[in-house]
């Protein structure tokens, strides 16, 4: 995916992710060809695949740019809590359903995985205690659950309101149910 700063390289990265857009509010991810993305965004093929190399990554690069969950935007509390983690995400899913349930109804939740893994494996405080490792390990773990989490809100949204969704966040997370013997 390109991560210049050529201004028409970058005009041209929001054209494809635009039409990718919009040809996924009417069909399916595995319907549309990348001859029908640039012909939407009115770009060669050539400058796709210069851009992106495939149609995945126009979703990495959307989700990136618009619609990905960041601690320091969407979780500001320093230290950072449990309590809070879990009513930040809650109202990160809330907010950004409509592009998580395109990701769903496509099969495209391993974007969203990914997204988190990266955010926090960016992140400077993320698993401090930890060996390199077990870095990766704690944020493929938290990556997993929370994209896992975003999913199911999508699937059960008339069964879960933001409460439910936050507390069991937190439940989760928190080792609450996991019962002891």
């Amino acid at each position: 995916m390109y991560c210049g700063s050529n201004k028409t390289a970058l005009s041209s990265q929001k054209q494809i992710s635009q039409a990718m857009l919009s040809l996924l509010h009417t069909k399916s991810y595995s319907d549309i060809s990348v001859c029908e993305i640039c012909k939407e965004a009115q770009i060669s093929r050539q400058t796709f695949y210069s851009l992106f190399r495939s149609k995945e990554n126009v979703i990495c690069y959307e989700l990136e740019q618009n619609y990905c969950f960041t601690l320091e935007r969407d979780c500001p509390e320093t230290p950072l809590s449990l309590e809070g983690l879990s009513t930040a995400y809650a109202s990160y899913i809330e907010g950004q359903k409509e592009f998580i349930s395109l990701l769903v109804e496509n099969d495209l939740m391993e974007c969203m995985r990914s997204s988190i893994f990266d955010m926090l494996m960016g992140c400077d405080a993320f698993a401090l205690s930890q060996d390199t490792p077990g870095q990766y390990f704690t944020a493929d773990f938290i990556a997993s659950g929370l994209s896992s989490i975003a999913k199911n809100y999508v699937l059960n949204e008339d069964k879960v309101d933001a409460y439910y969704l936050r507390k069991m966040i937190c439940r989760l997370f928190g080792g609450e149910l996991f019962v002891t013997r």
